[in-house]
């Protein structure tokens, strides 16, 4: 089969026929950019609302919020308030209630041992985290010894009845006076001290308290009550203190050292 050539006007073959390829690639072209720019327009009517609203953002005649705005940020301010007051009261009710706990032990100890306390054996101090029972050396211990005697064991076991039914922390403190002690078990007055508290933290752990709750501290003759210049006052130095604690952690300090006025 013959092929065609295309003849020009004037008779011979054509050399223009790229202009038809080149007429349909511009034709394509131009569509495809008129497809871009109606993508790509801009909403006119938004973007002068748009701009409105970013000058009226940034401009100082009108920093009011809208009455939505308000009353959005009132809500938010009454939700924060709402939680922090929720936070604080939930804390008085713990407050109230560890206070009302303490309160309702110190008037079951002294109310249980009425008489020790009336002989100035056992002293119960109050203050606002925390209760210092005082318990006297001569009834707890023989003289220059570490181990409660016999006798004192009944009164660390109703102690230890009382003390089982709270779960607040605990720390026994052991002092003495400033009279030296040296022999083989207690070269100080510090290990003497050490020695007794400890001694009682073991005996309310057999009565039934918790030891995770305890810690033994042992002051030796410092934080004396009264000045150790009579004998009178050298037996009271000598004593053995519980604090009871409303704080879960161990607060630092000597509570006990501090002058407290006993609880009637």
């Amino acid at each position: 089969m013959s092929k065609h050539k295309r003849i020009n006007h004037r008779g011979g073959p054509s050399h223009e026929r790229w202009l038809v390829s080149y007429a349909d690639f511009i034709t394509l072209l131009f569509a495809f950019f008129v497809m871009l720019y109606s993508v790509s327009s801009l909403n006119v009517g938004k973007y002068d609302k748009f701009s409105e609203s970013i000058e009226k953002a940034f401009s100082k005649k009108d920093l009011k919020p809208t009455a939505m705005q308000s009353g959005e940020a009132t809500n938010d301010v009454v939700r924060q308030n709402d939680f922090f007051l929720g936070q604080k009261g939930d804390a008085r009710s713990q407050d109230h209630q560890l206070d009302n706990t303490l309160s309702q032990l110190a008037d079951s100890i002294t109310k249980q041992f009425q008489p020790l306390v009336t002989a100035g054996q056992i002293d119960i101090k109050r203050e606002k985290d925390f209760i210092a029972i005082e318990l006297k050396s001569n009834l707890l211990f023989d003289t220059g010894e570490g181990f409660p005697k016999k006798e004192a064991l009944p009164v660390l076991n109703s102690l230890a009845g009382l003390l089982k039914s709270t779960v607040n922390p605990l720390r026994v403190e052991g002092y003495t006076d400033n009279v030296p002690i040296e022999n083989d078990l207690y070269p100080s007055n510090w290990d003497l001290s050490a020695a007794r508290a400890a001694s009682i933290v073991r005996k309310l752990q057999e009565f039934g308290v918790e030891p995770s709750r305890m810690m033994a501290v042992g002051y030796g003759e410092q934080n004396a009550t009264y000045p150790n210049d009579v004998e009178e006052n050298r037996s009271k130095n000598r004593r053995v203190v519980i604090v009871i604690t409303a704080n879960p952690k161990w607060q630092k300090g000597n509570e006990s050292g501090t002058n407290l006025a006993p609880l009637n």
